[in-house]
């Protein structure tokens, strides 16, 4: 039997995360603010704890998946904290998708009291995260990562170490979110404008596996210009690949970026300038 691993955060993400450490033979110490969440993984042999603490105070590790940056610190700081029940050694795993400076706060608090703190964030989809497919980019020092790793192979296919700024994960998630999210949308709008021409996007791109985001009254719908695909079909005619991006998730990625429209700025004039520059060599 492998060692007990502890996990706050069963939300959609959280779950299947969950889920796949079991299968993988970790045994589990399990906290949710919604504690009927935790049922399935309790049928699988999971243990329910009561308190972030308390389940900190029975591993050695603990991996956390909140919704945002006031989750995250309540399940780690506070009484009933995660930094409260790590044992000397200890260490916190966060995979949720926060501002850098929530993970540059914590990584300042946690060594302070003899404990490790890794930021882990990870890409992929619902149906990624239960296949255990999932990209995950940790960040934190290099001796603490590889005592992780084998956690980390039971959640993802993909293991990219950022490098030992736990923070800097988190930009490194926010910077890979808004190139997915430009690049569908660039794509978007040439798959319109390719419509509104009477082009086939089937017979110009023959792309089955690129998702783009169509607009929905309630959300986002992610689709492929996949003609042959089983899929639901959209209101375009292409077909769904998945379930509609809840506008609560475009709301918290836009927030998110915010903290980072200099960065943005930059990159914008440092693009402008080599426009310019290929242009006069061009024209």
């Amino acid at each position: 039997m492998k060692e007990t691993v502890g996990f706050v955060g069963l939300g959609n993400m959280g779950l299947p995360m969950a889920q796949n450490l079991l299968k993988a033979g970790y045994s589990l110490q399990v906290f949710n603010r919604t504690s009927s969440k935790a049922e399935s993984l309790l049928q699988q042999g999971a243990s329910r704890a009561f308190s972030p603490r308390a389940v900190a105070e029975q591993v050695t590790v603990v991996i956390s998946m909140v919704a945002d940056d006031e989750a995250l610190e309540a399940v780690a700081l506070g009484e009933e904290g995660i930094l409260a029940g790590l044992a000397l050694g200890g260490i916190h795993v966060d995979i949720s998708t926060v501002f850098p400076d929530t993970s540059k706060k914590l990584s300042e608090l946690y060594p302070e009291r003899g404990v490790h703190f890794v930021a882990a964030p990870v890409f992929g989809t619902l149906e990624m995260a239960a296949a255990a497919r999932l990209f995950i980019c940790p960040a934190g020092p290099a001796e603490i990562i590889d005592r992780c790793r084998p956690l980390f192979d039971a959640m993802g296919q993909v293991f990219i170490v950022a490098v030992e700024e736990p923070h800097l994960a988190n930009v490194l998630k926010l910077v890979g979110n808004f190139f997915l999210m430009s690049l569908n949308e660039t794509f978007s709008e040439a798959f319109t404008w390719q419509r509104k021409l009477v082009w086939r996007v089937s017979k110009s791109l023959n792309w089955s596996n690129y998702f783009c985001l169509v607009p929905l009254p309630r959300g986002m719908l992610l689709v492929s210009p996949d003609m042959n695909s089983p899929y639901q079909t959209s209101p375009l005619g292409w077909r769904s690949r998945t379930s509609v991006i809840r506008e609560g998730w475009l709301i918290k990625w836009l927030r998110l970026y915010r903290w980072q429209i200099w960065a943005i700025a930059i990159c914008l004039q440092l693009w402008l300038a080599d426009v310019g520059s290929w242009t006069r060599r061009h024209w």
